[in-house]
């Protein structure tokens, strides 16, 4: 009898098990493909409108493609497969502690530079680091900076030397509504000579200096300021400017490190300077600098977009106006889209967004794009009509542990108050990040 009722009770088991087999089978079946056959496929104006995207932007995809993304994809495999990373690595990075490496700084049709750069750290002795610097655009154009510093625990003690001469500075007038037709340059003679102690913590980072510069600015190639500005109306031109300078210098970053790229976080860069010429007791005057950067990690690792703040104010404390090269300017890598000493003034505001992500394991690519201009003293004319814009695409190496390589590709736009047109077109190169 028990055995009968065991029986039966695993009998009834199987065909509770079997019908829930069953009733879950049709779930199962919508995995397969077979399972939709014959059936129609819902189609609704996203996909028709997602496809015609498709079709119209599929030579931009290809050409993409065969310009950047497979040249770049068979560059990284050459790369690797050769080990070129570790050979370079040992040529630029001889010994632990010193590292070189060359310099090419290009502005197409306006600026070029080629030279070296070089770090020492524990120079001859322990904590002592040197860094140089020499670059050449010509037998006229020479420019270079040393910097010597002994390491006090957090604290650096140090001077520091700077040097420029060239003929090819650019300028194209004063304020905001200054113009790309009226390019000209001057030639600018300058030496620095400053000492400084900076306090140094992770995050924080504080430098006073105190310093004297020597400078005189003259004609340039042609065409020269002379001909299309009056010399007389351009502050401090053609004038020997001894500039006594004390400056502060505070940057506060908590944006986190991920193998030495900038990630997530906050960031402020701030300068203040005050110079006053032995020249001329009537020339004095303030500077000041903010620089605000919010980066925010999108997608992990390496996708981060940028939001930057950027001004800069200068007020003259004598009866003497502020030297035009000592001005806020805007151009360079303050507006990707314009050149070197685009737009000068008293003040200058900037406001920039940059997206960066990775398409290979040492290279990122850039979209930038940014509003802004040049103003008078404390901002008093700004309107937003008289902004620019900028917008701007390249590259930008990674994971290298020294200054990136940057390539970018820029166009700015006439100010928004005017009918829209591209001011100017720029292809920079530089493997440095700065003029010197």
């Amino acid at each position: 009898m028990r055995s009968r009722f065991v029986s039966v009770f695993a009998l009834v088991i199987c065909l509770a098990c079997s019908a829930h087999a069953q009733a879950e089978k049709p779930a199962k079946e919508k995995r397969d493909h077979a399972y939709f056959r014959g059936r129609e496929d819902p189609v609704d104006g996203a996909d028709i409108a997602a496809g015609i995207g498709r079709v119209v932007l599929s030579p931009v995809r290809l050409l993409f493609d065969a310009l950047v993304r497979e040249p770049i994809d068979g560059s990284a495999r050459v790369i690797e497969k050769h080990h070129v990373i570790p050979i370079v690595r040992d040529v630029f990075h001889p010994r632990p502690d010193f590292t070189w490496y060359p310099t090419l700084t290009l502005d197409l049709g306006v600026y070029g530079a080629v030279g070296a750069r070089a770090h020492w750290n524990n120079a001859l002795m322990r904590n002592h680091e040197v860094d140089a610097a020499l670059a050449t655009g010509g037998f006229e154009a020479w420019q270079g900076r040393i910097r010597d510093d002994f390491r006090f625990g957090a604290a650096k003690l140090g001077v520091q030397g700077t040097f420029i001469s060239r003929r090819d500075r650019d300028f194209y007038g004063l304020g905001p509504e200054s113009n790309t037709d009226d390019q000209t340059q001057f030639g600018l003679t300058a030496g620095e000579a400053i000492a400084f102690v900076s306090f140094e913590r992770p995050g924080v980072q504080i430098q006073l200096a105190e310093g004297y510069s020597d400078e005189l600015t003259g004609p340039g190639y042609e065409p020269s300021v002379e001909t299309r500005f009056d010399p007389s109306t351009i502050p401090g031109y053609g004038k020997e400017l001894g500039l006594a300078r004390s400056s502060i210098d505070v940057k506060l970053d908590s944006r986190g490190k991920d193998r030495d790229e900038e990630i997530g976080g906050v960031a402020f860069i701030g300068n203040a300077t005050y110079a006053r010429d032995f020249r001329d007791k009537e020339r004095a005057f303030v500077s000041t600098t903010a620089d605000l950067q919010v980066a925010i990690d999108v997608i992990k690792p390496g996708r981060v977009l940028t939001l930057r703040a950027y001004a800069q104010d200068t007020f003259a404390l004598g009866s003497e106006p502020v030297p035009f090269t000592h001005q806020a300017m805007l151009g360079w890598t303050h507006h990707y889209g314009f050149y070197w000493g685009r737009f000068r003034s008293e003040a200058a505001v900037m406001a920039e967004v940059r997206w960066r992500y990775p398409i290979a394991y040492l290279l990122d690519m850039m979209w930038i794009t940014s509003a802004g201009n040049v103003f008078k003293h404390d901002f008093s004319d700004f309107s937003f009509g008289e902004l620019t814009g900028s917008l701007g695409v390249g590259f930008r190496t990674r994971h290298t542990g020294t200054a990136p390589i940057e390539m970018v590709f820029a166009v700015g736009t006439t100010r928004f108050d005017q009918d829209f047109g591209i001011d100017s077109g720029r292809v920079y190169l530089s493997t440095s990040g700065d003029l010197l």
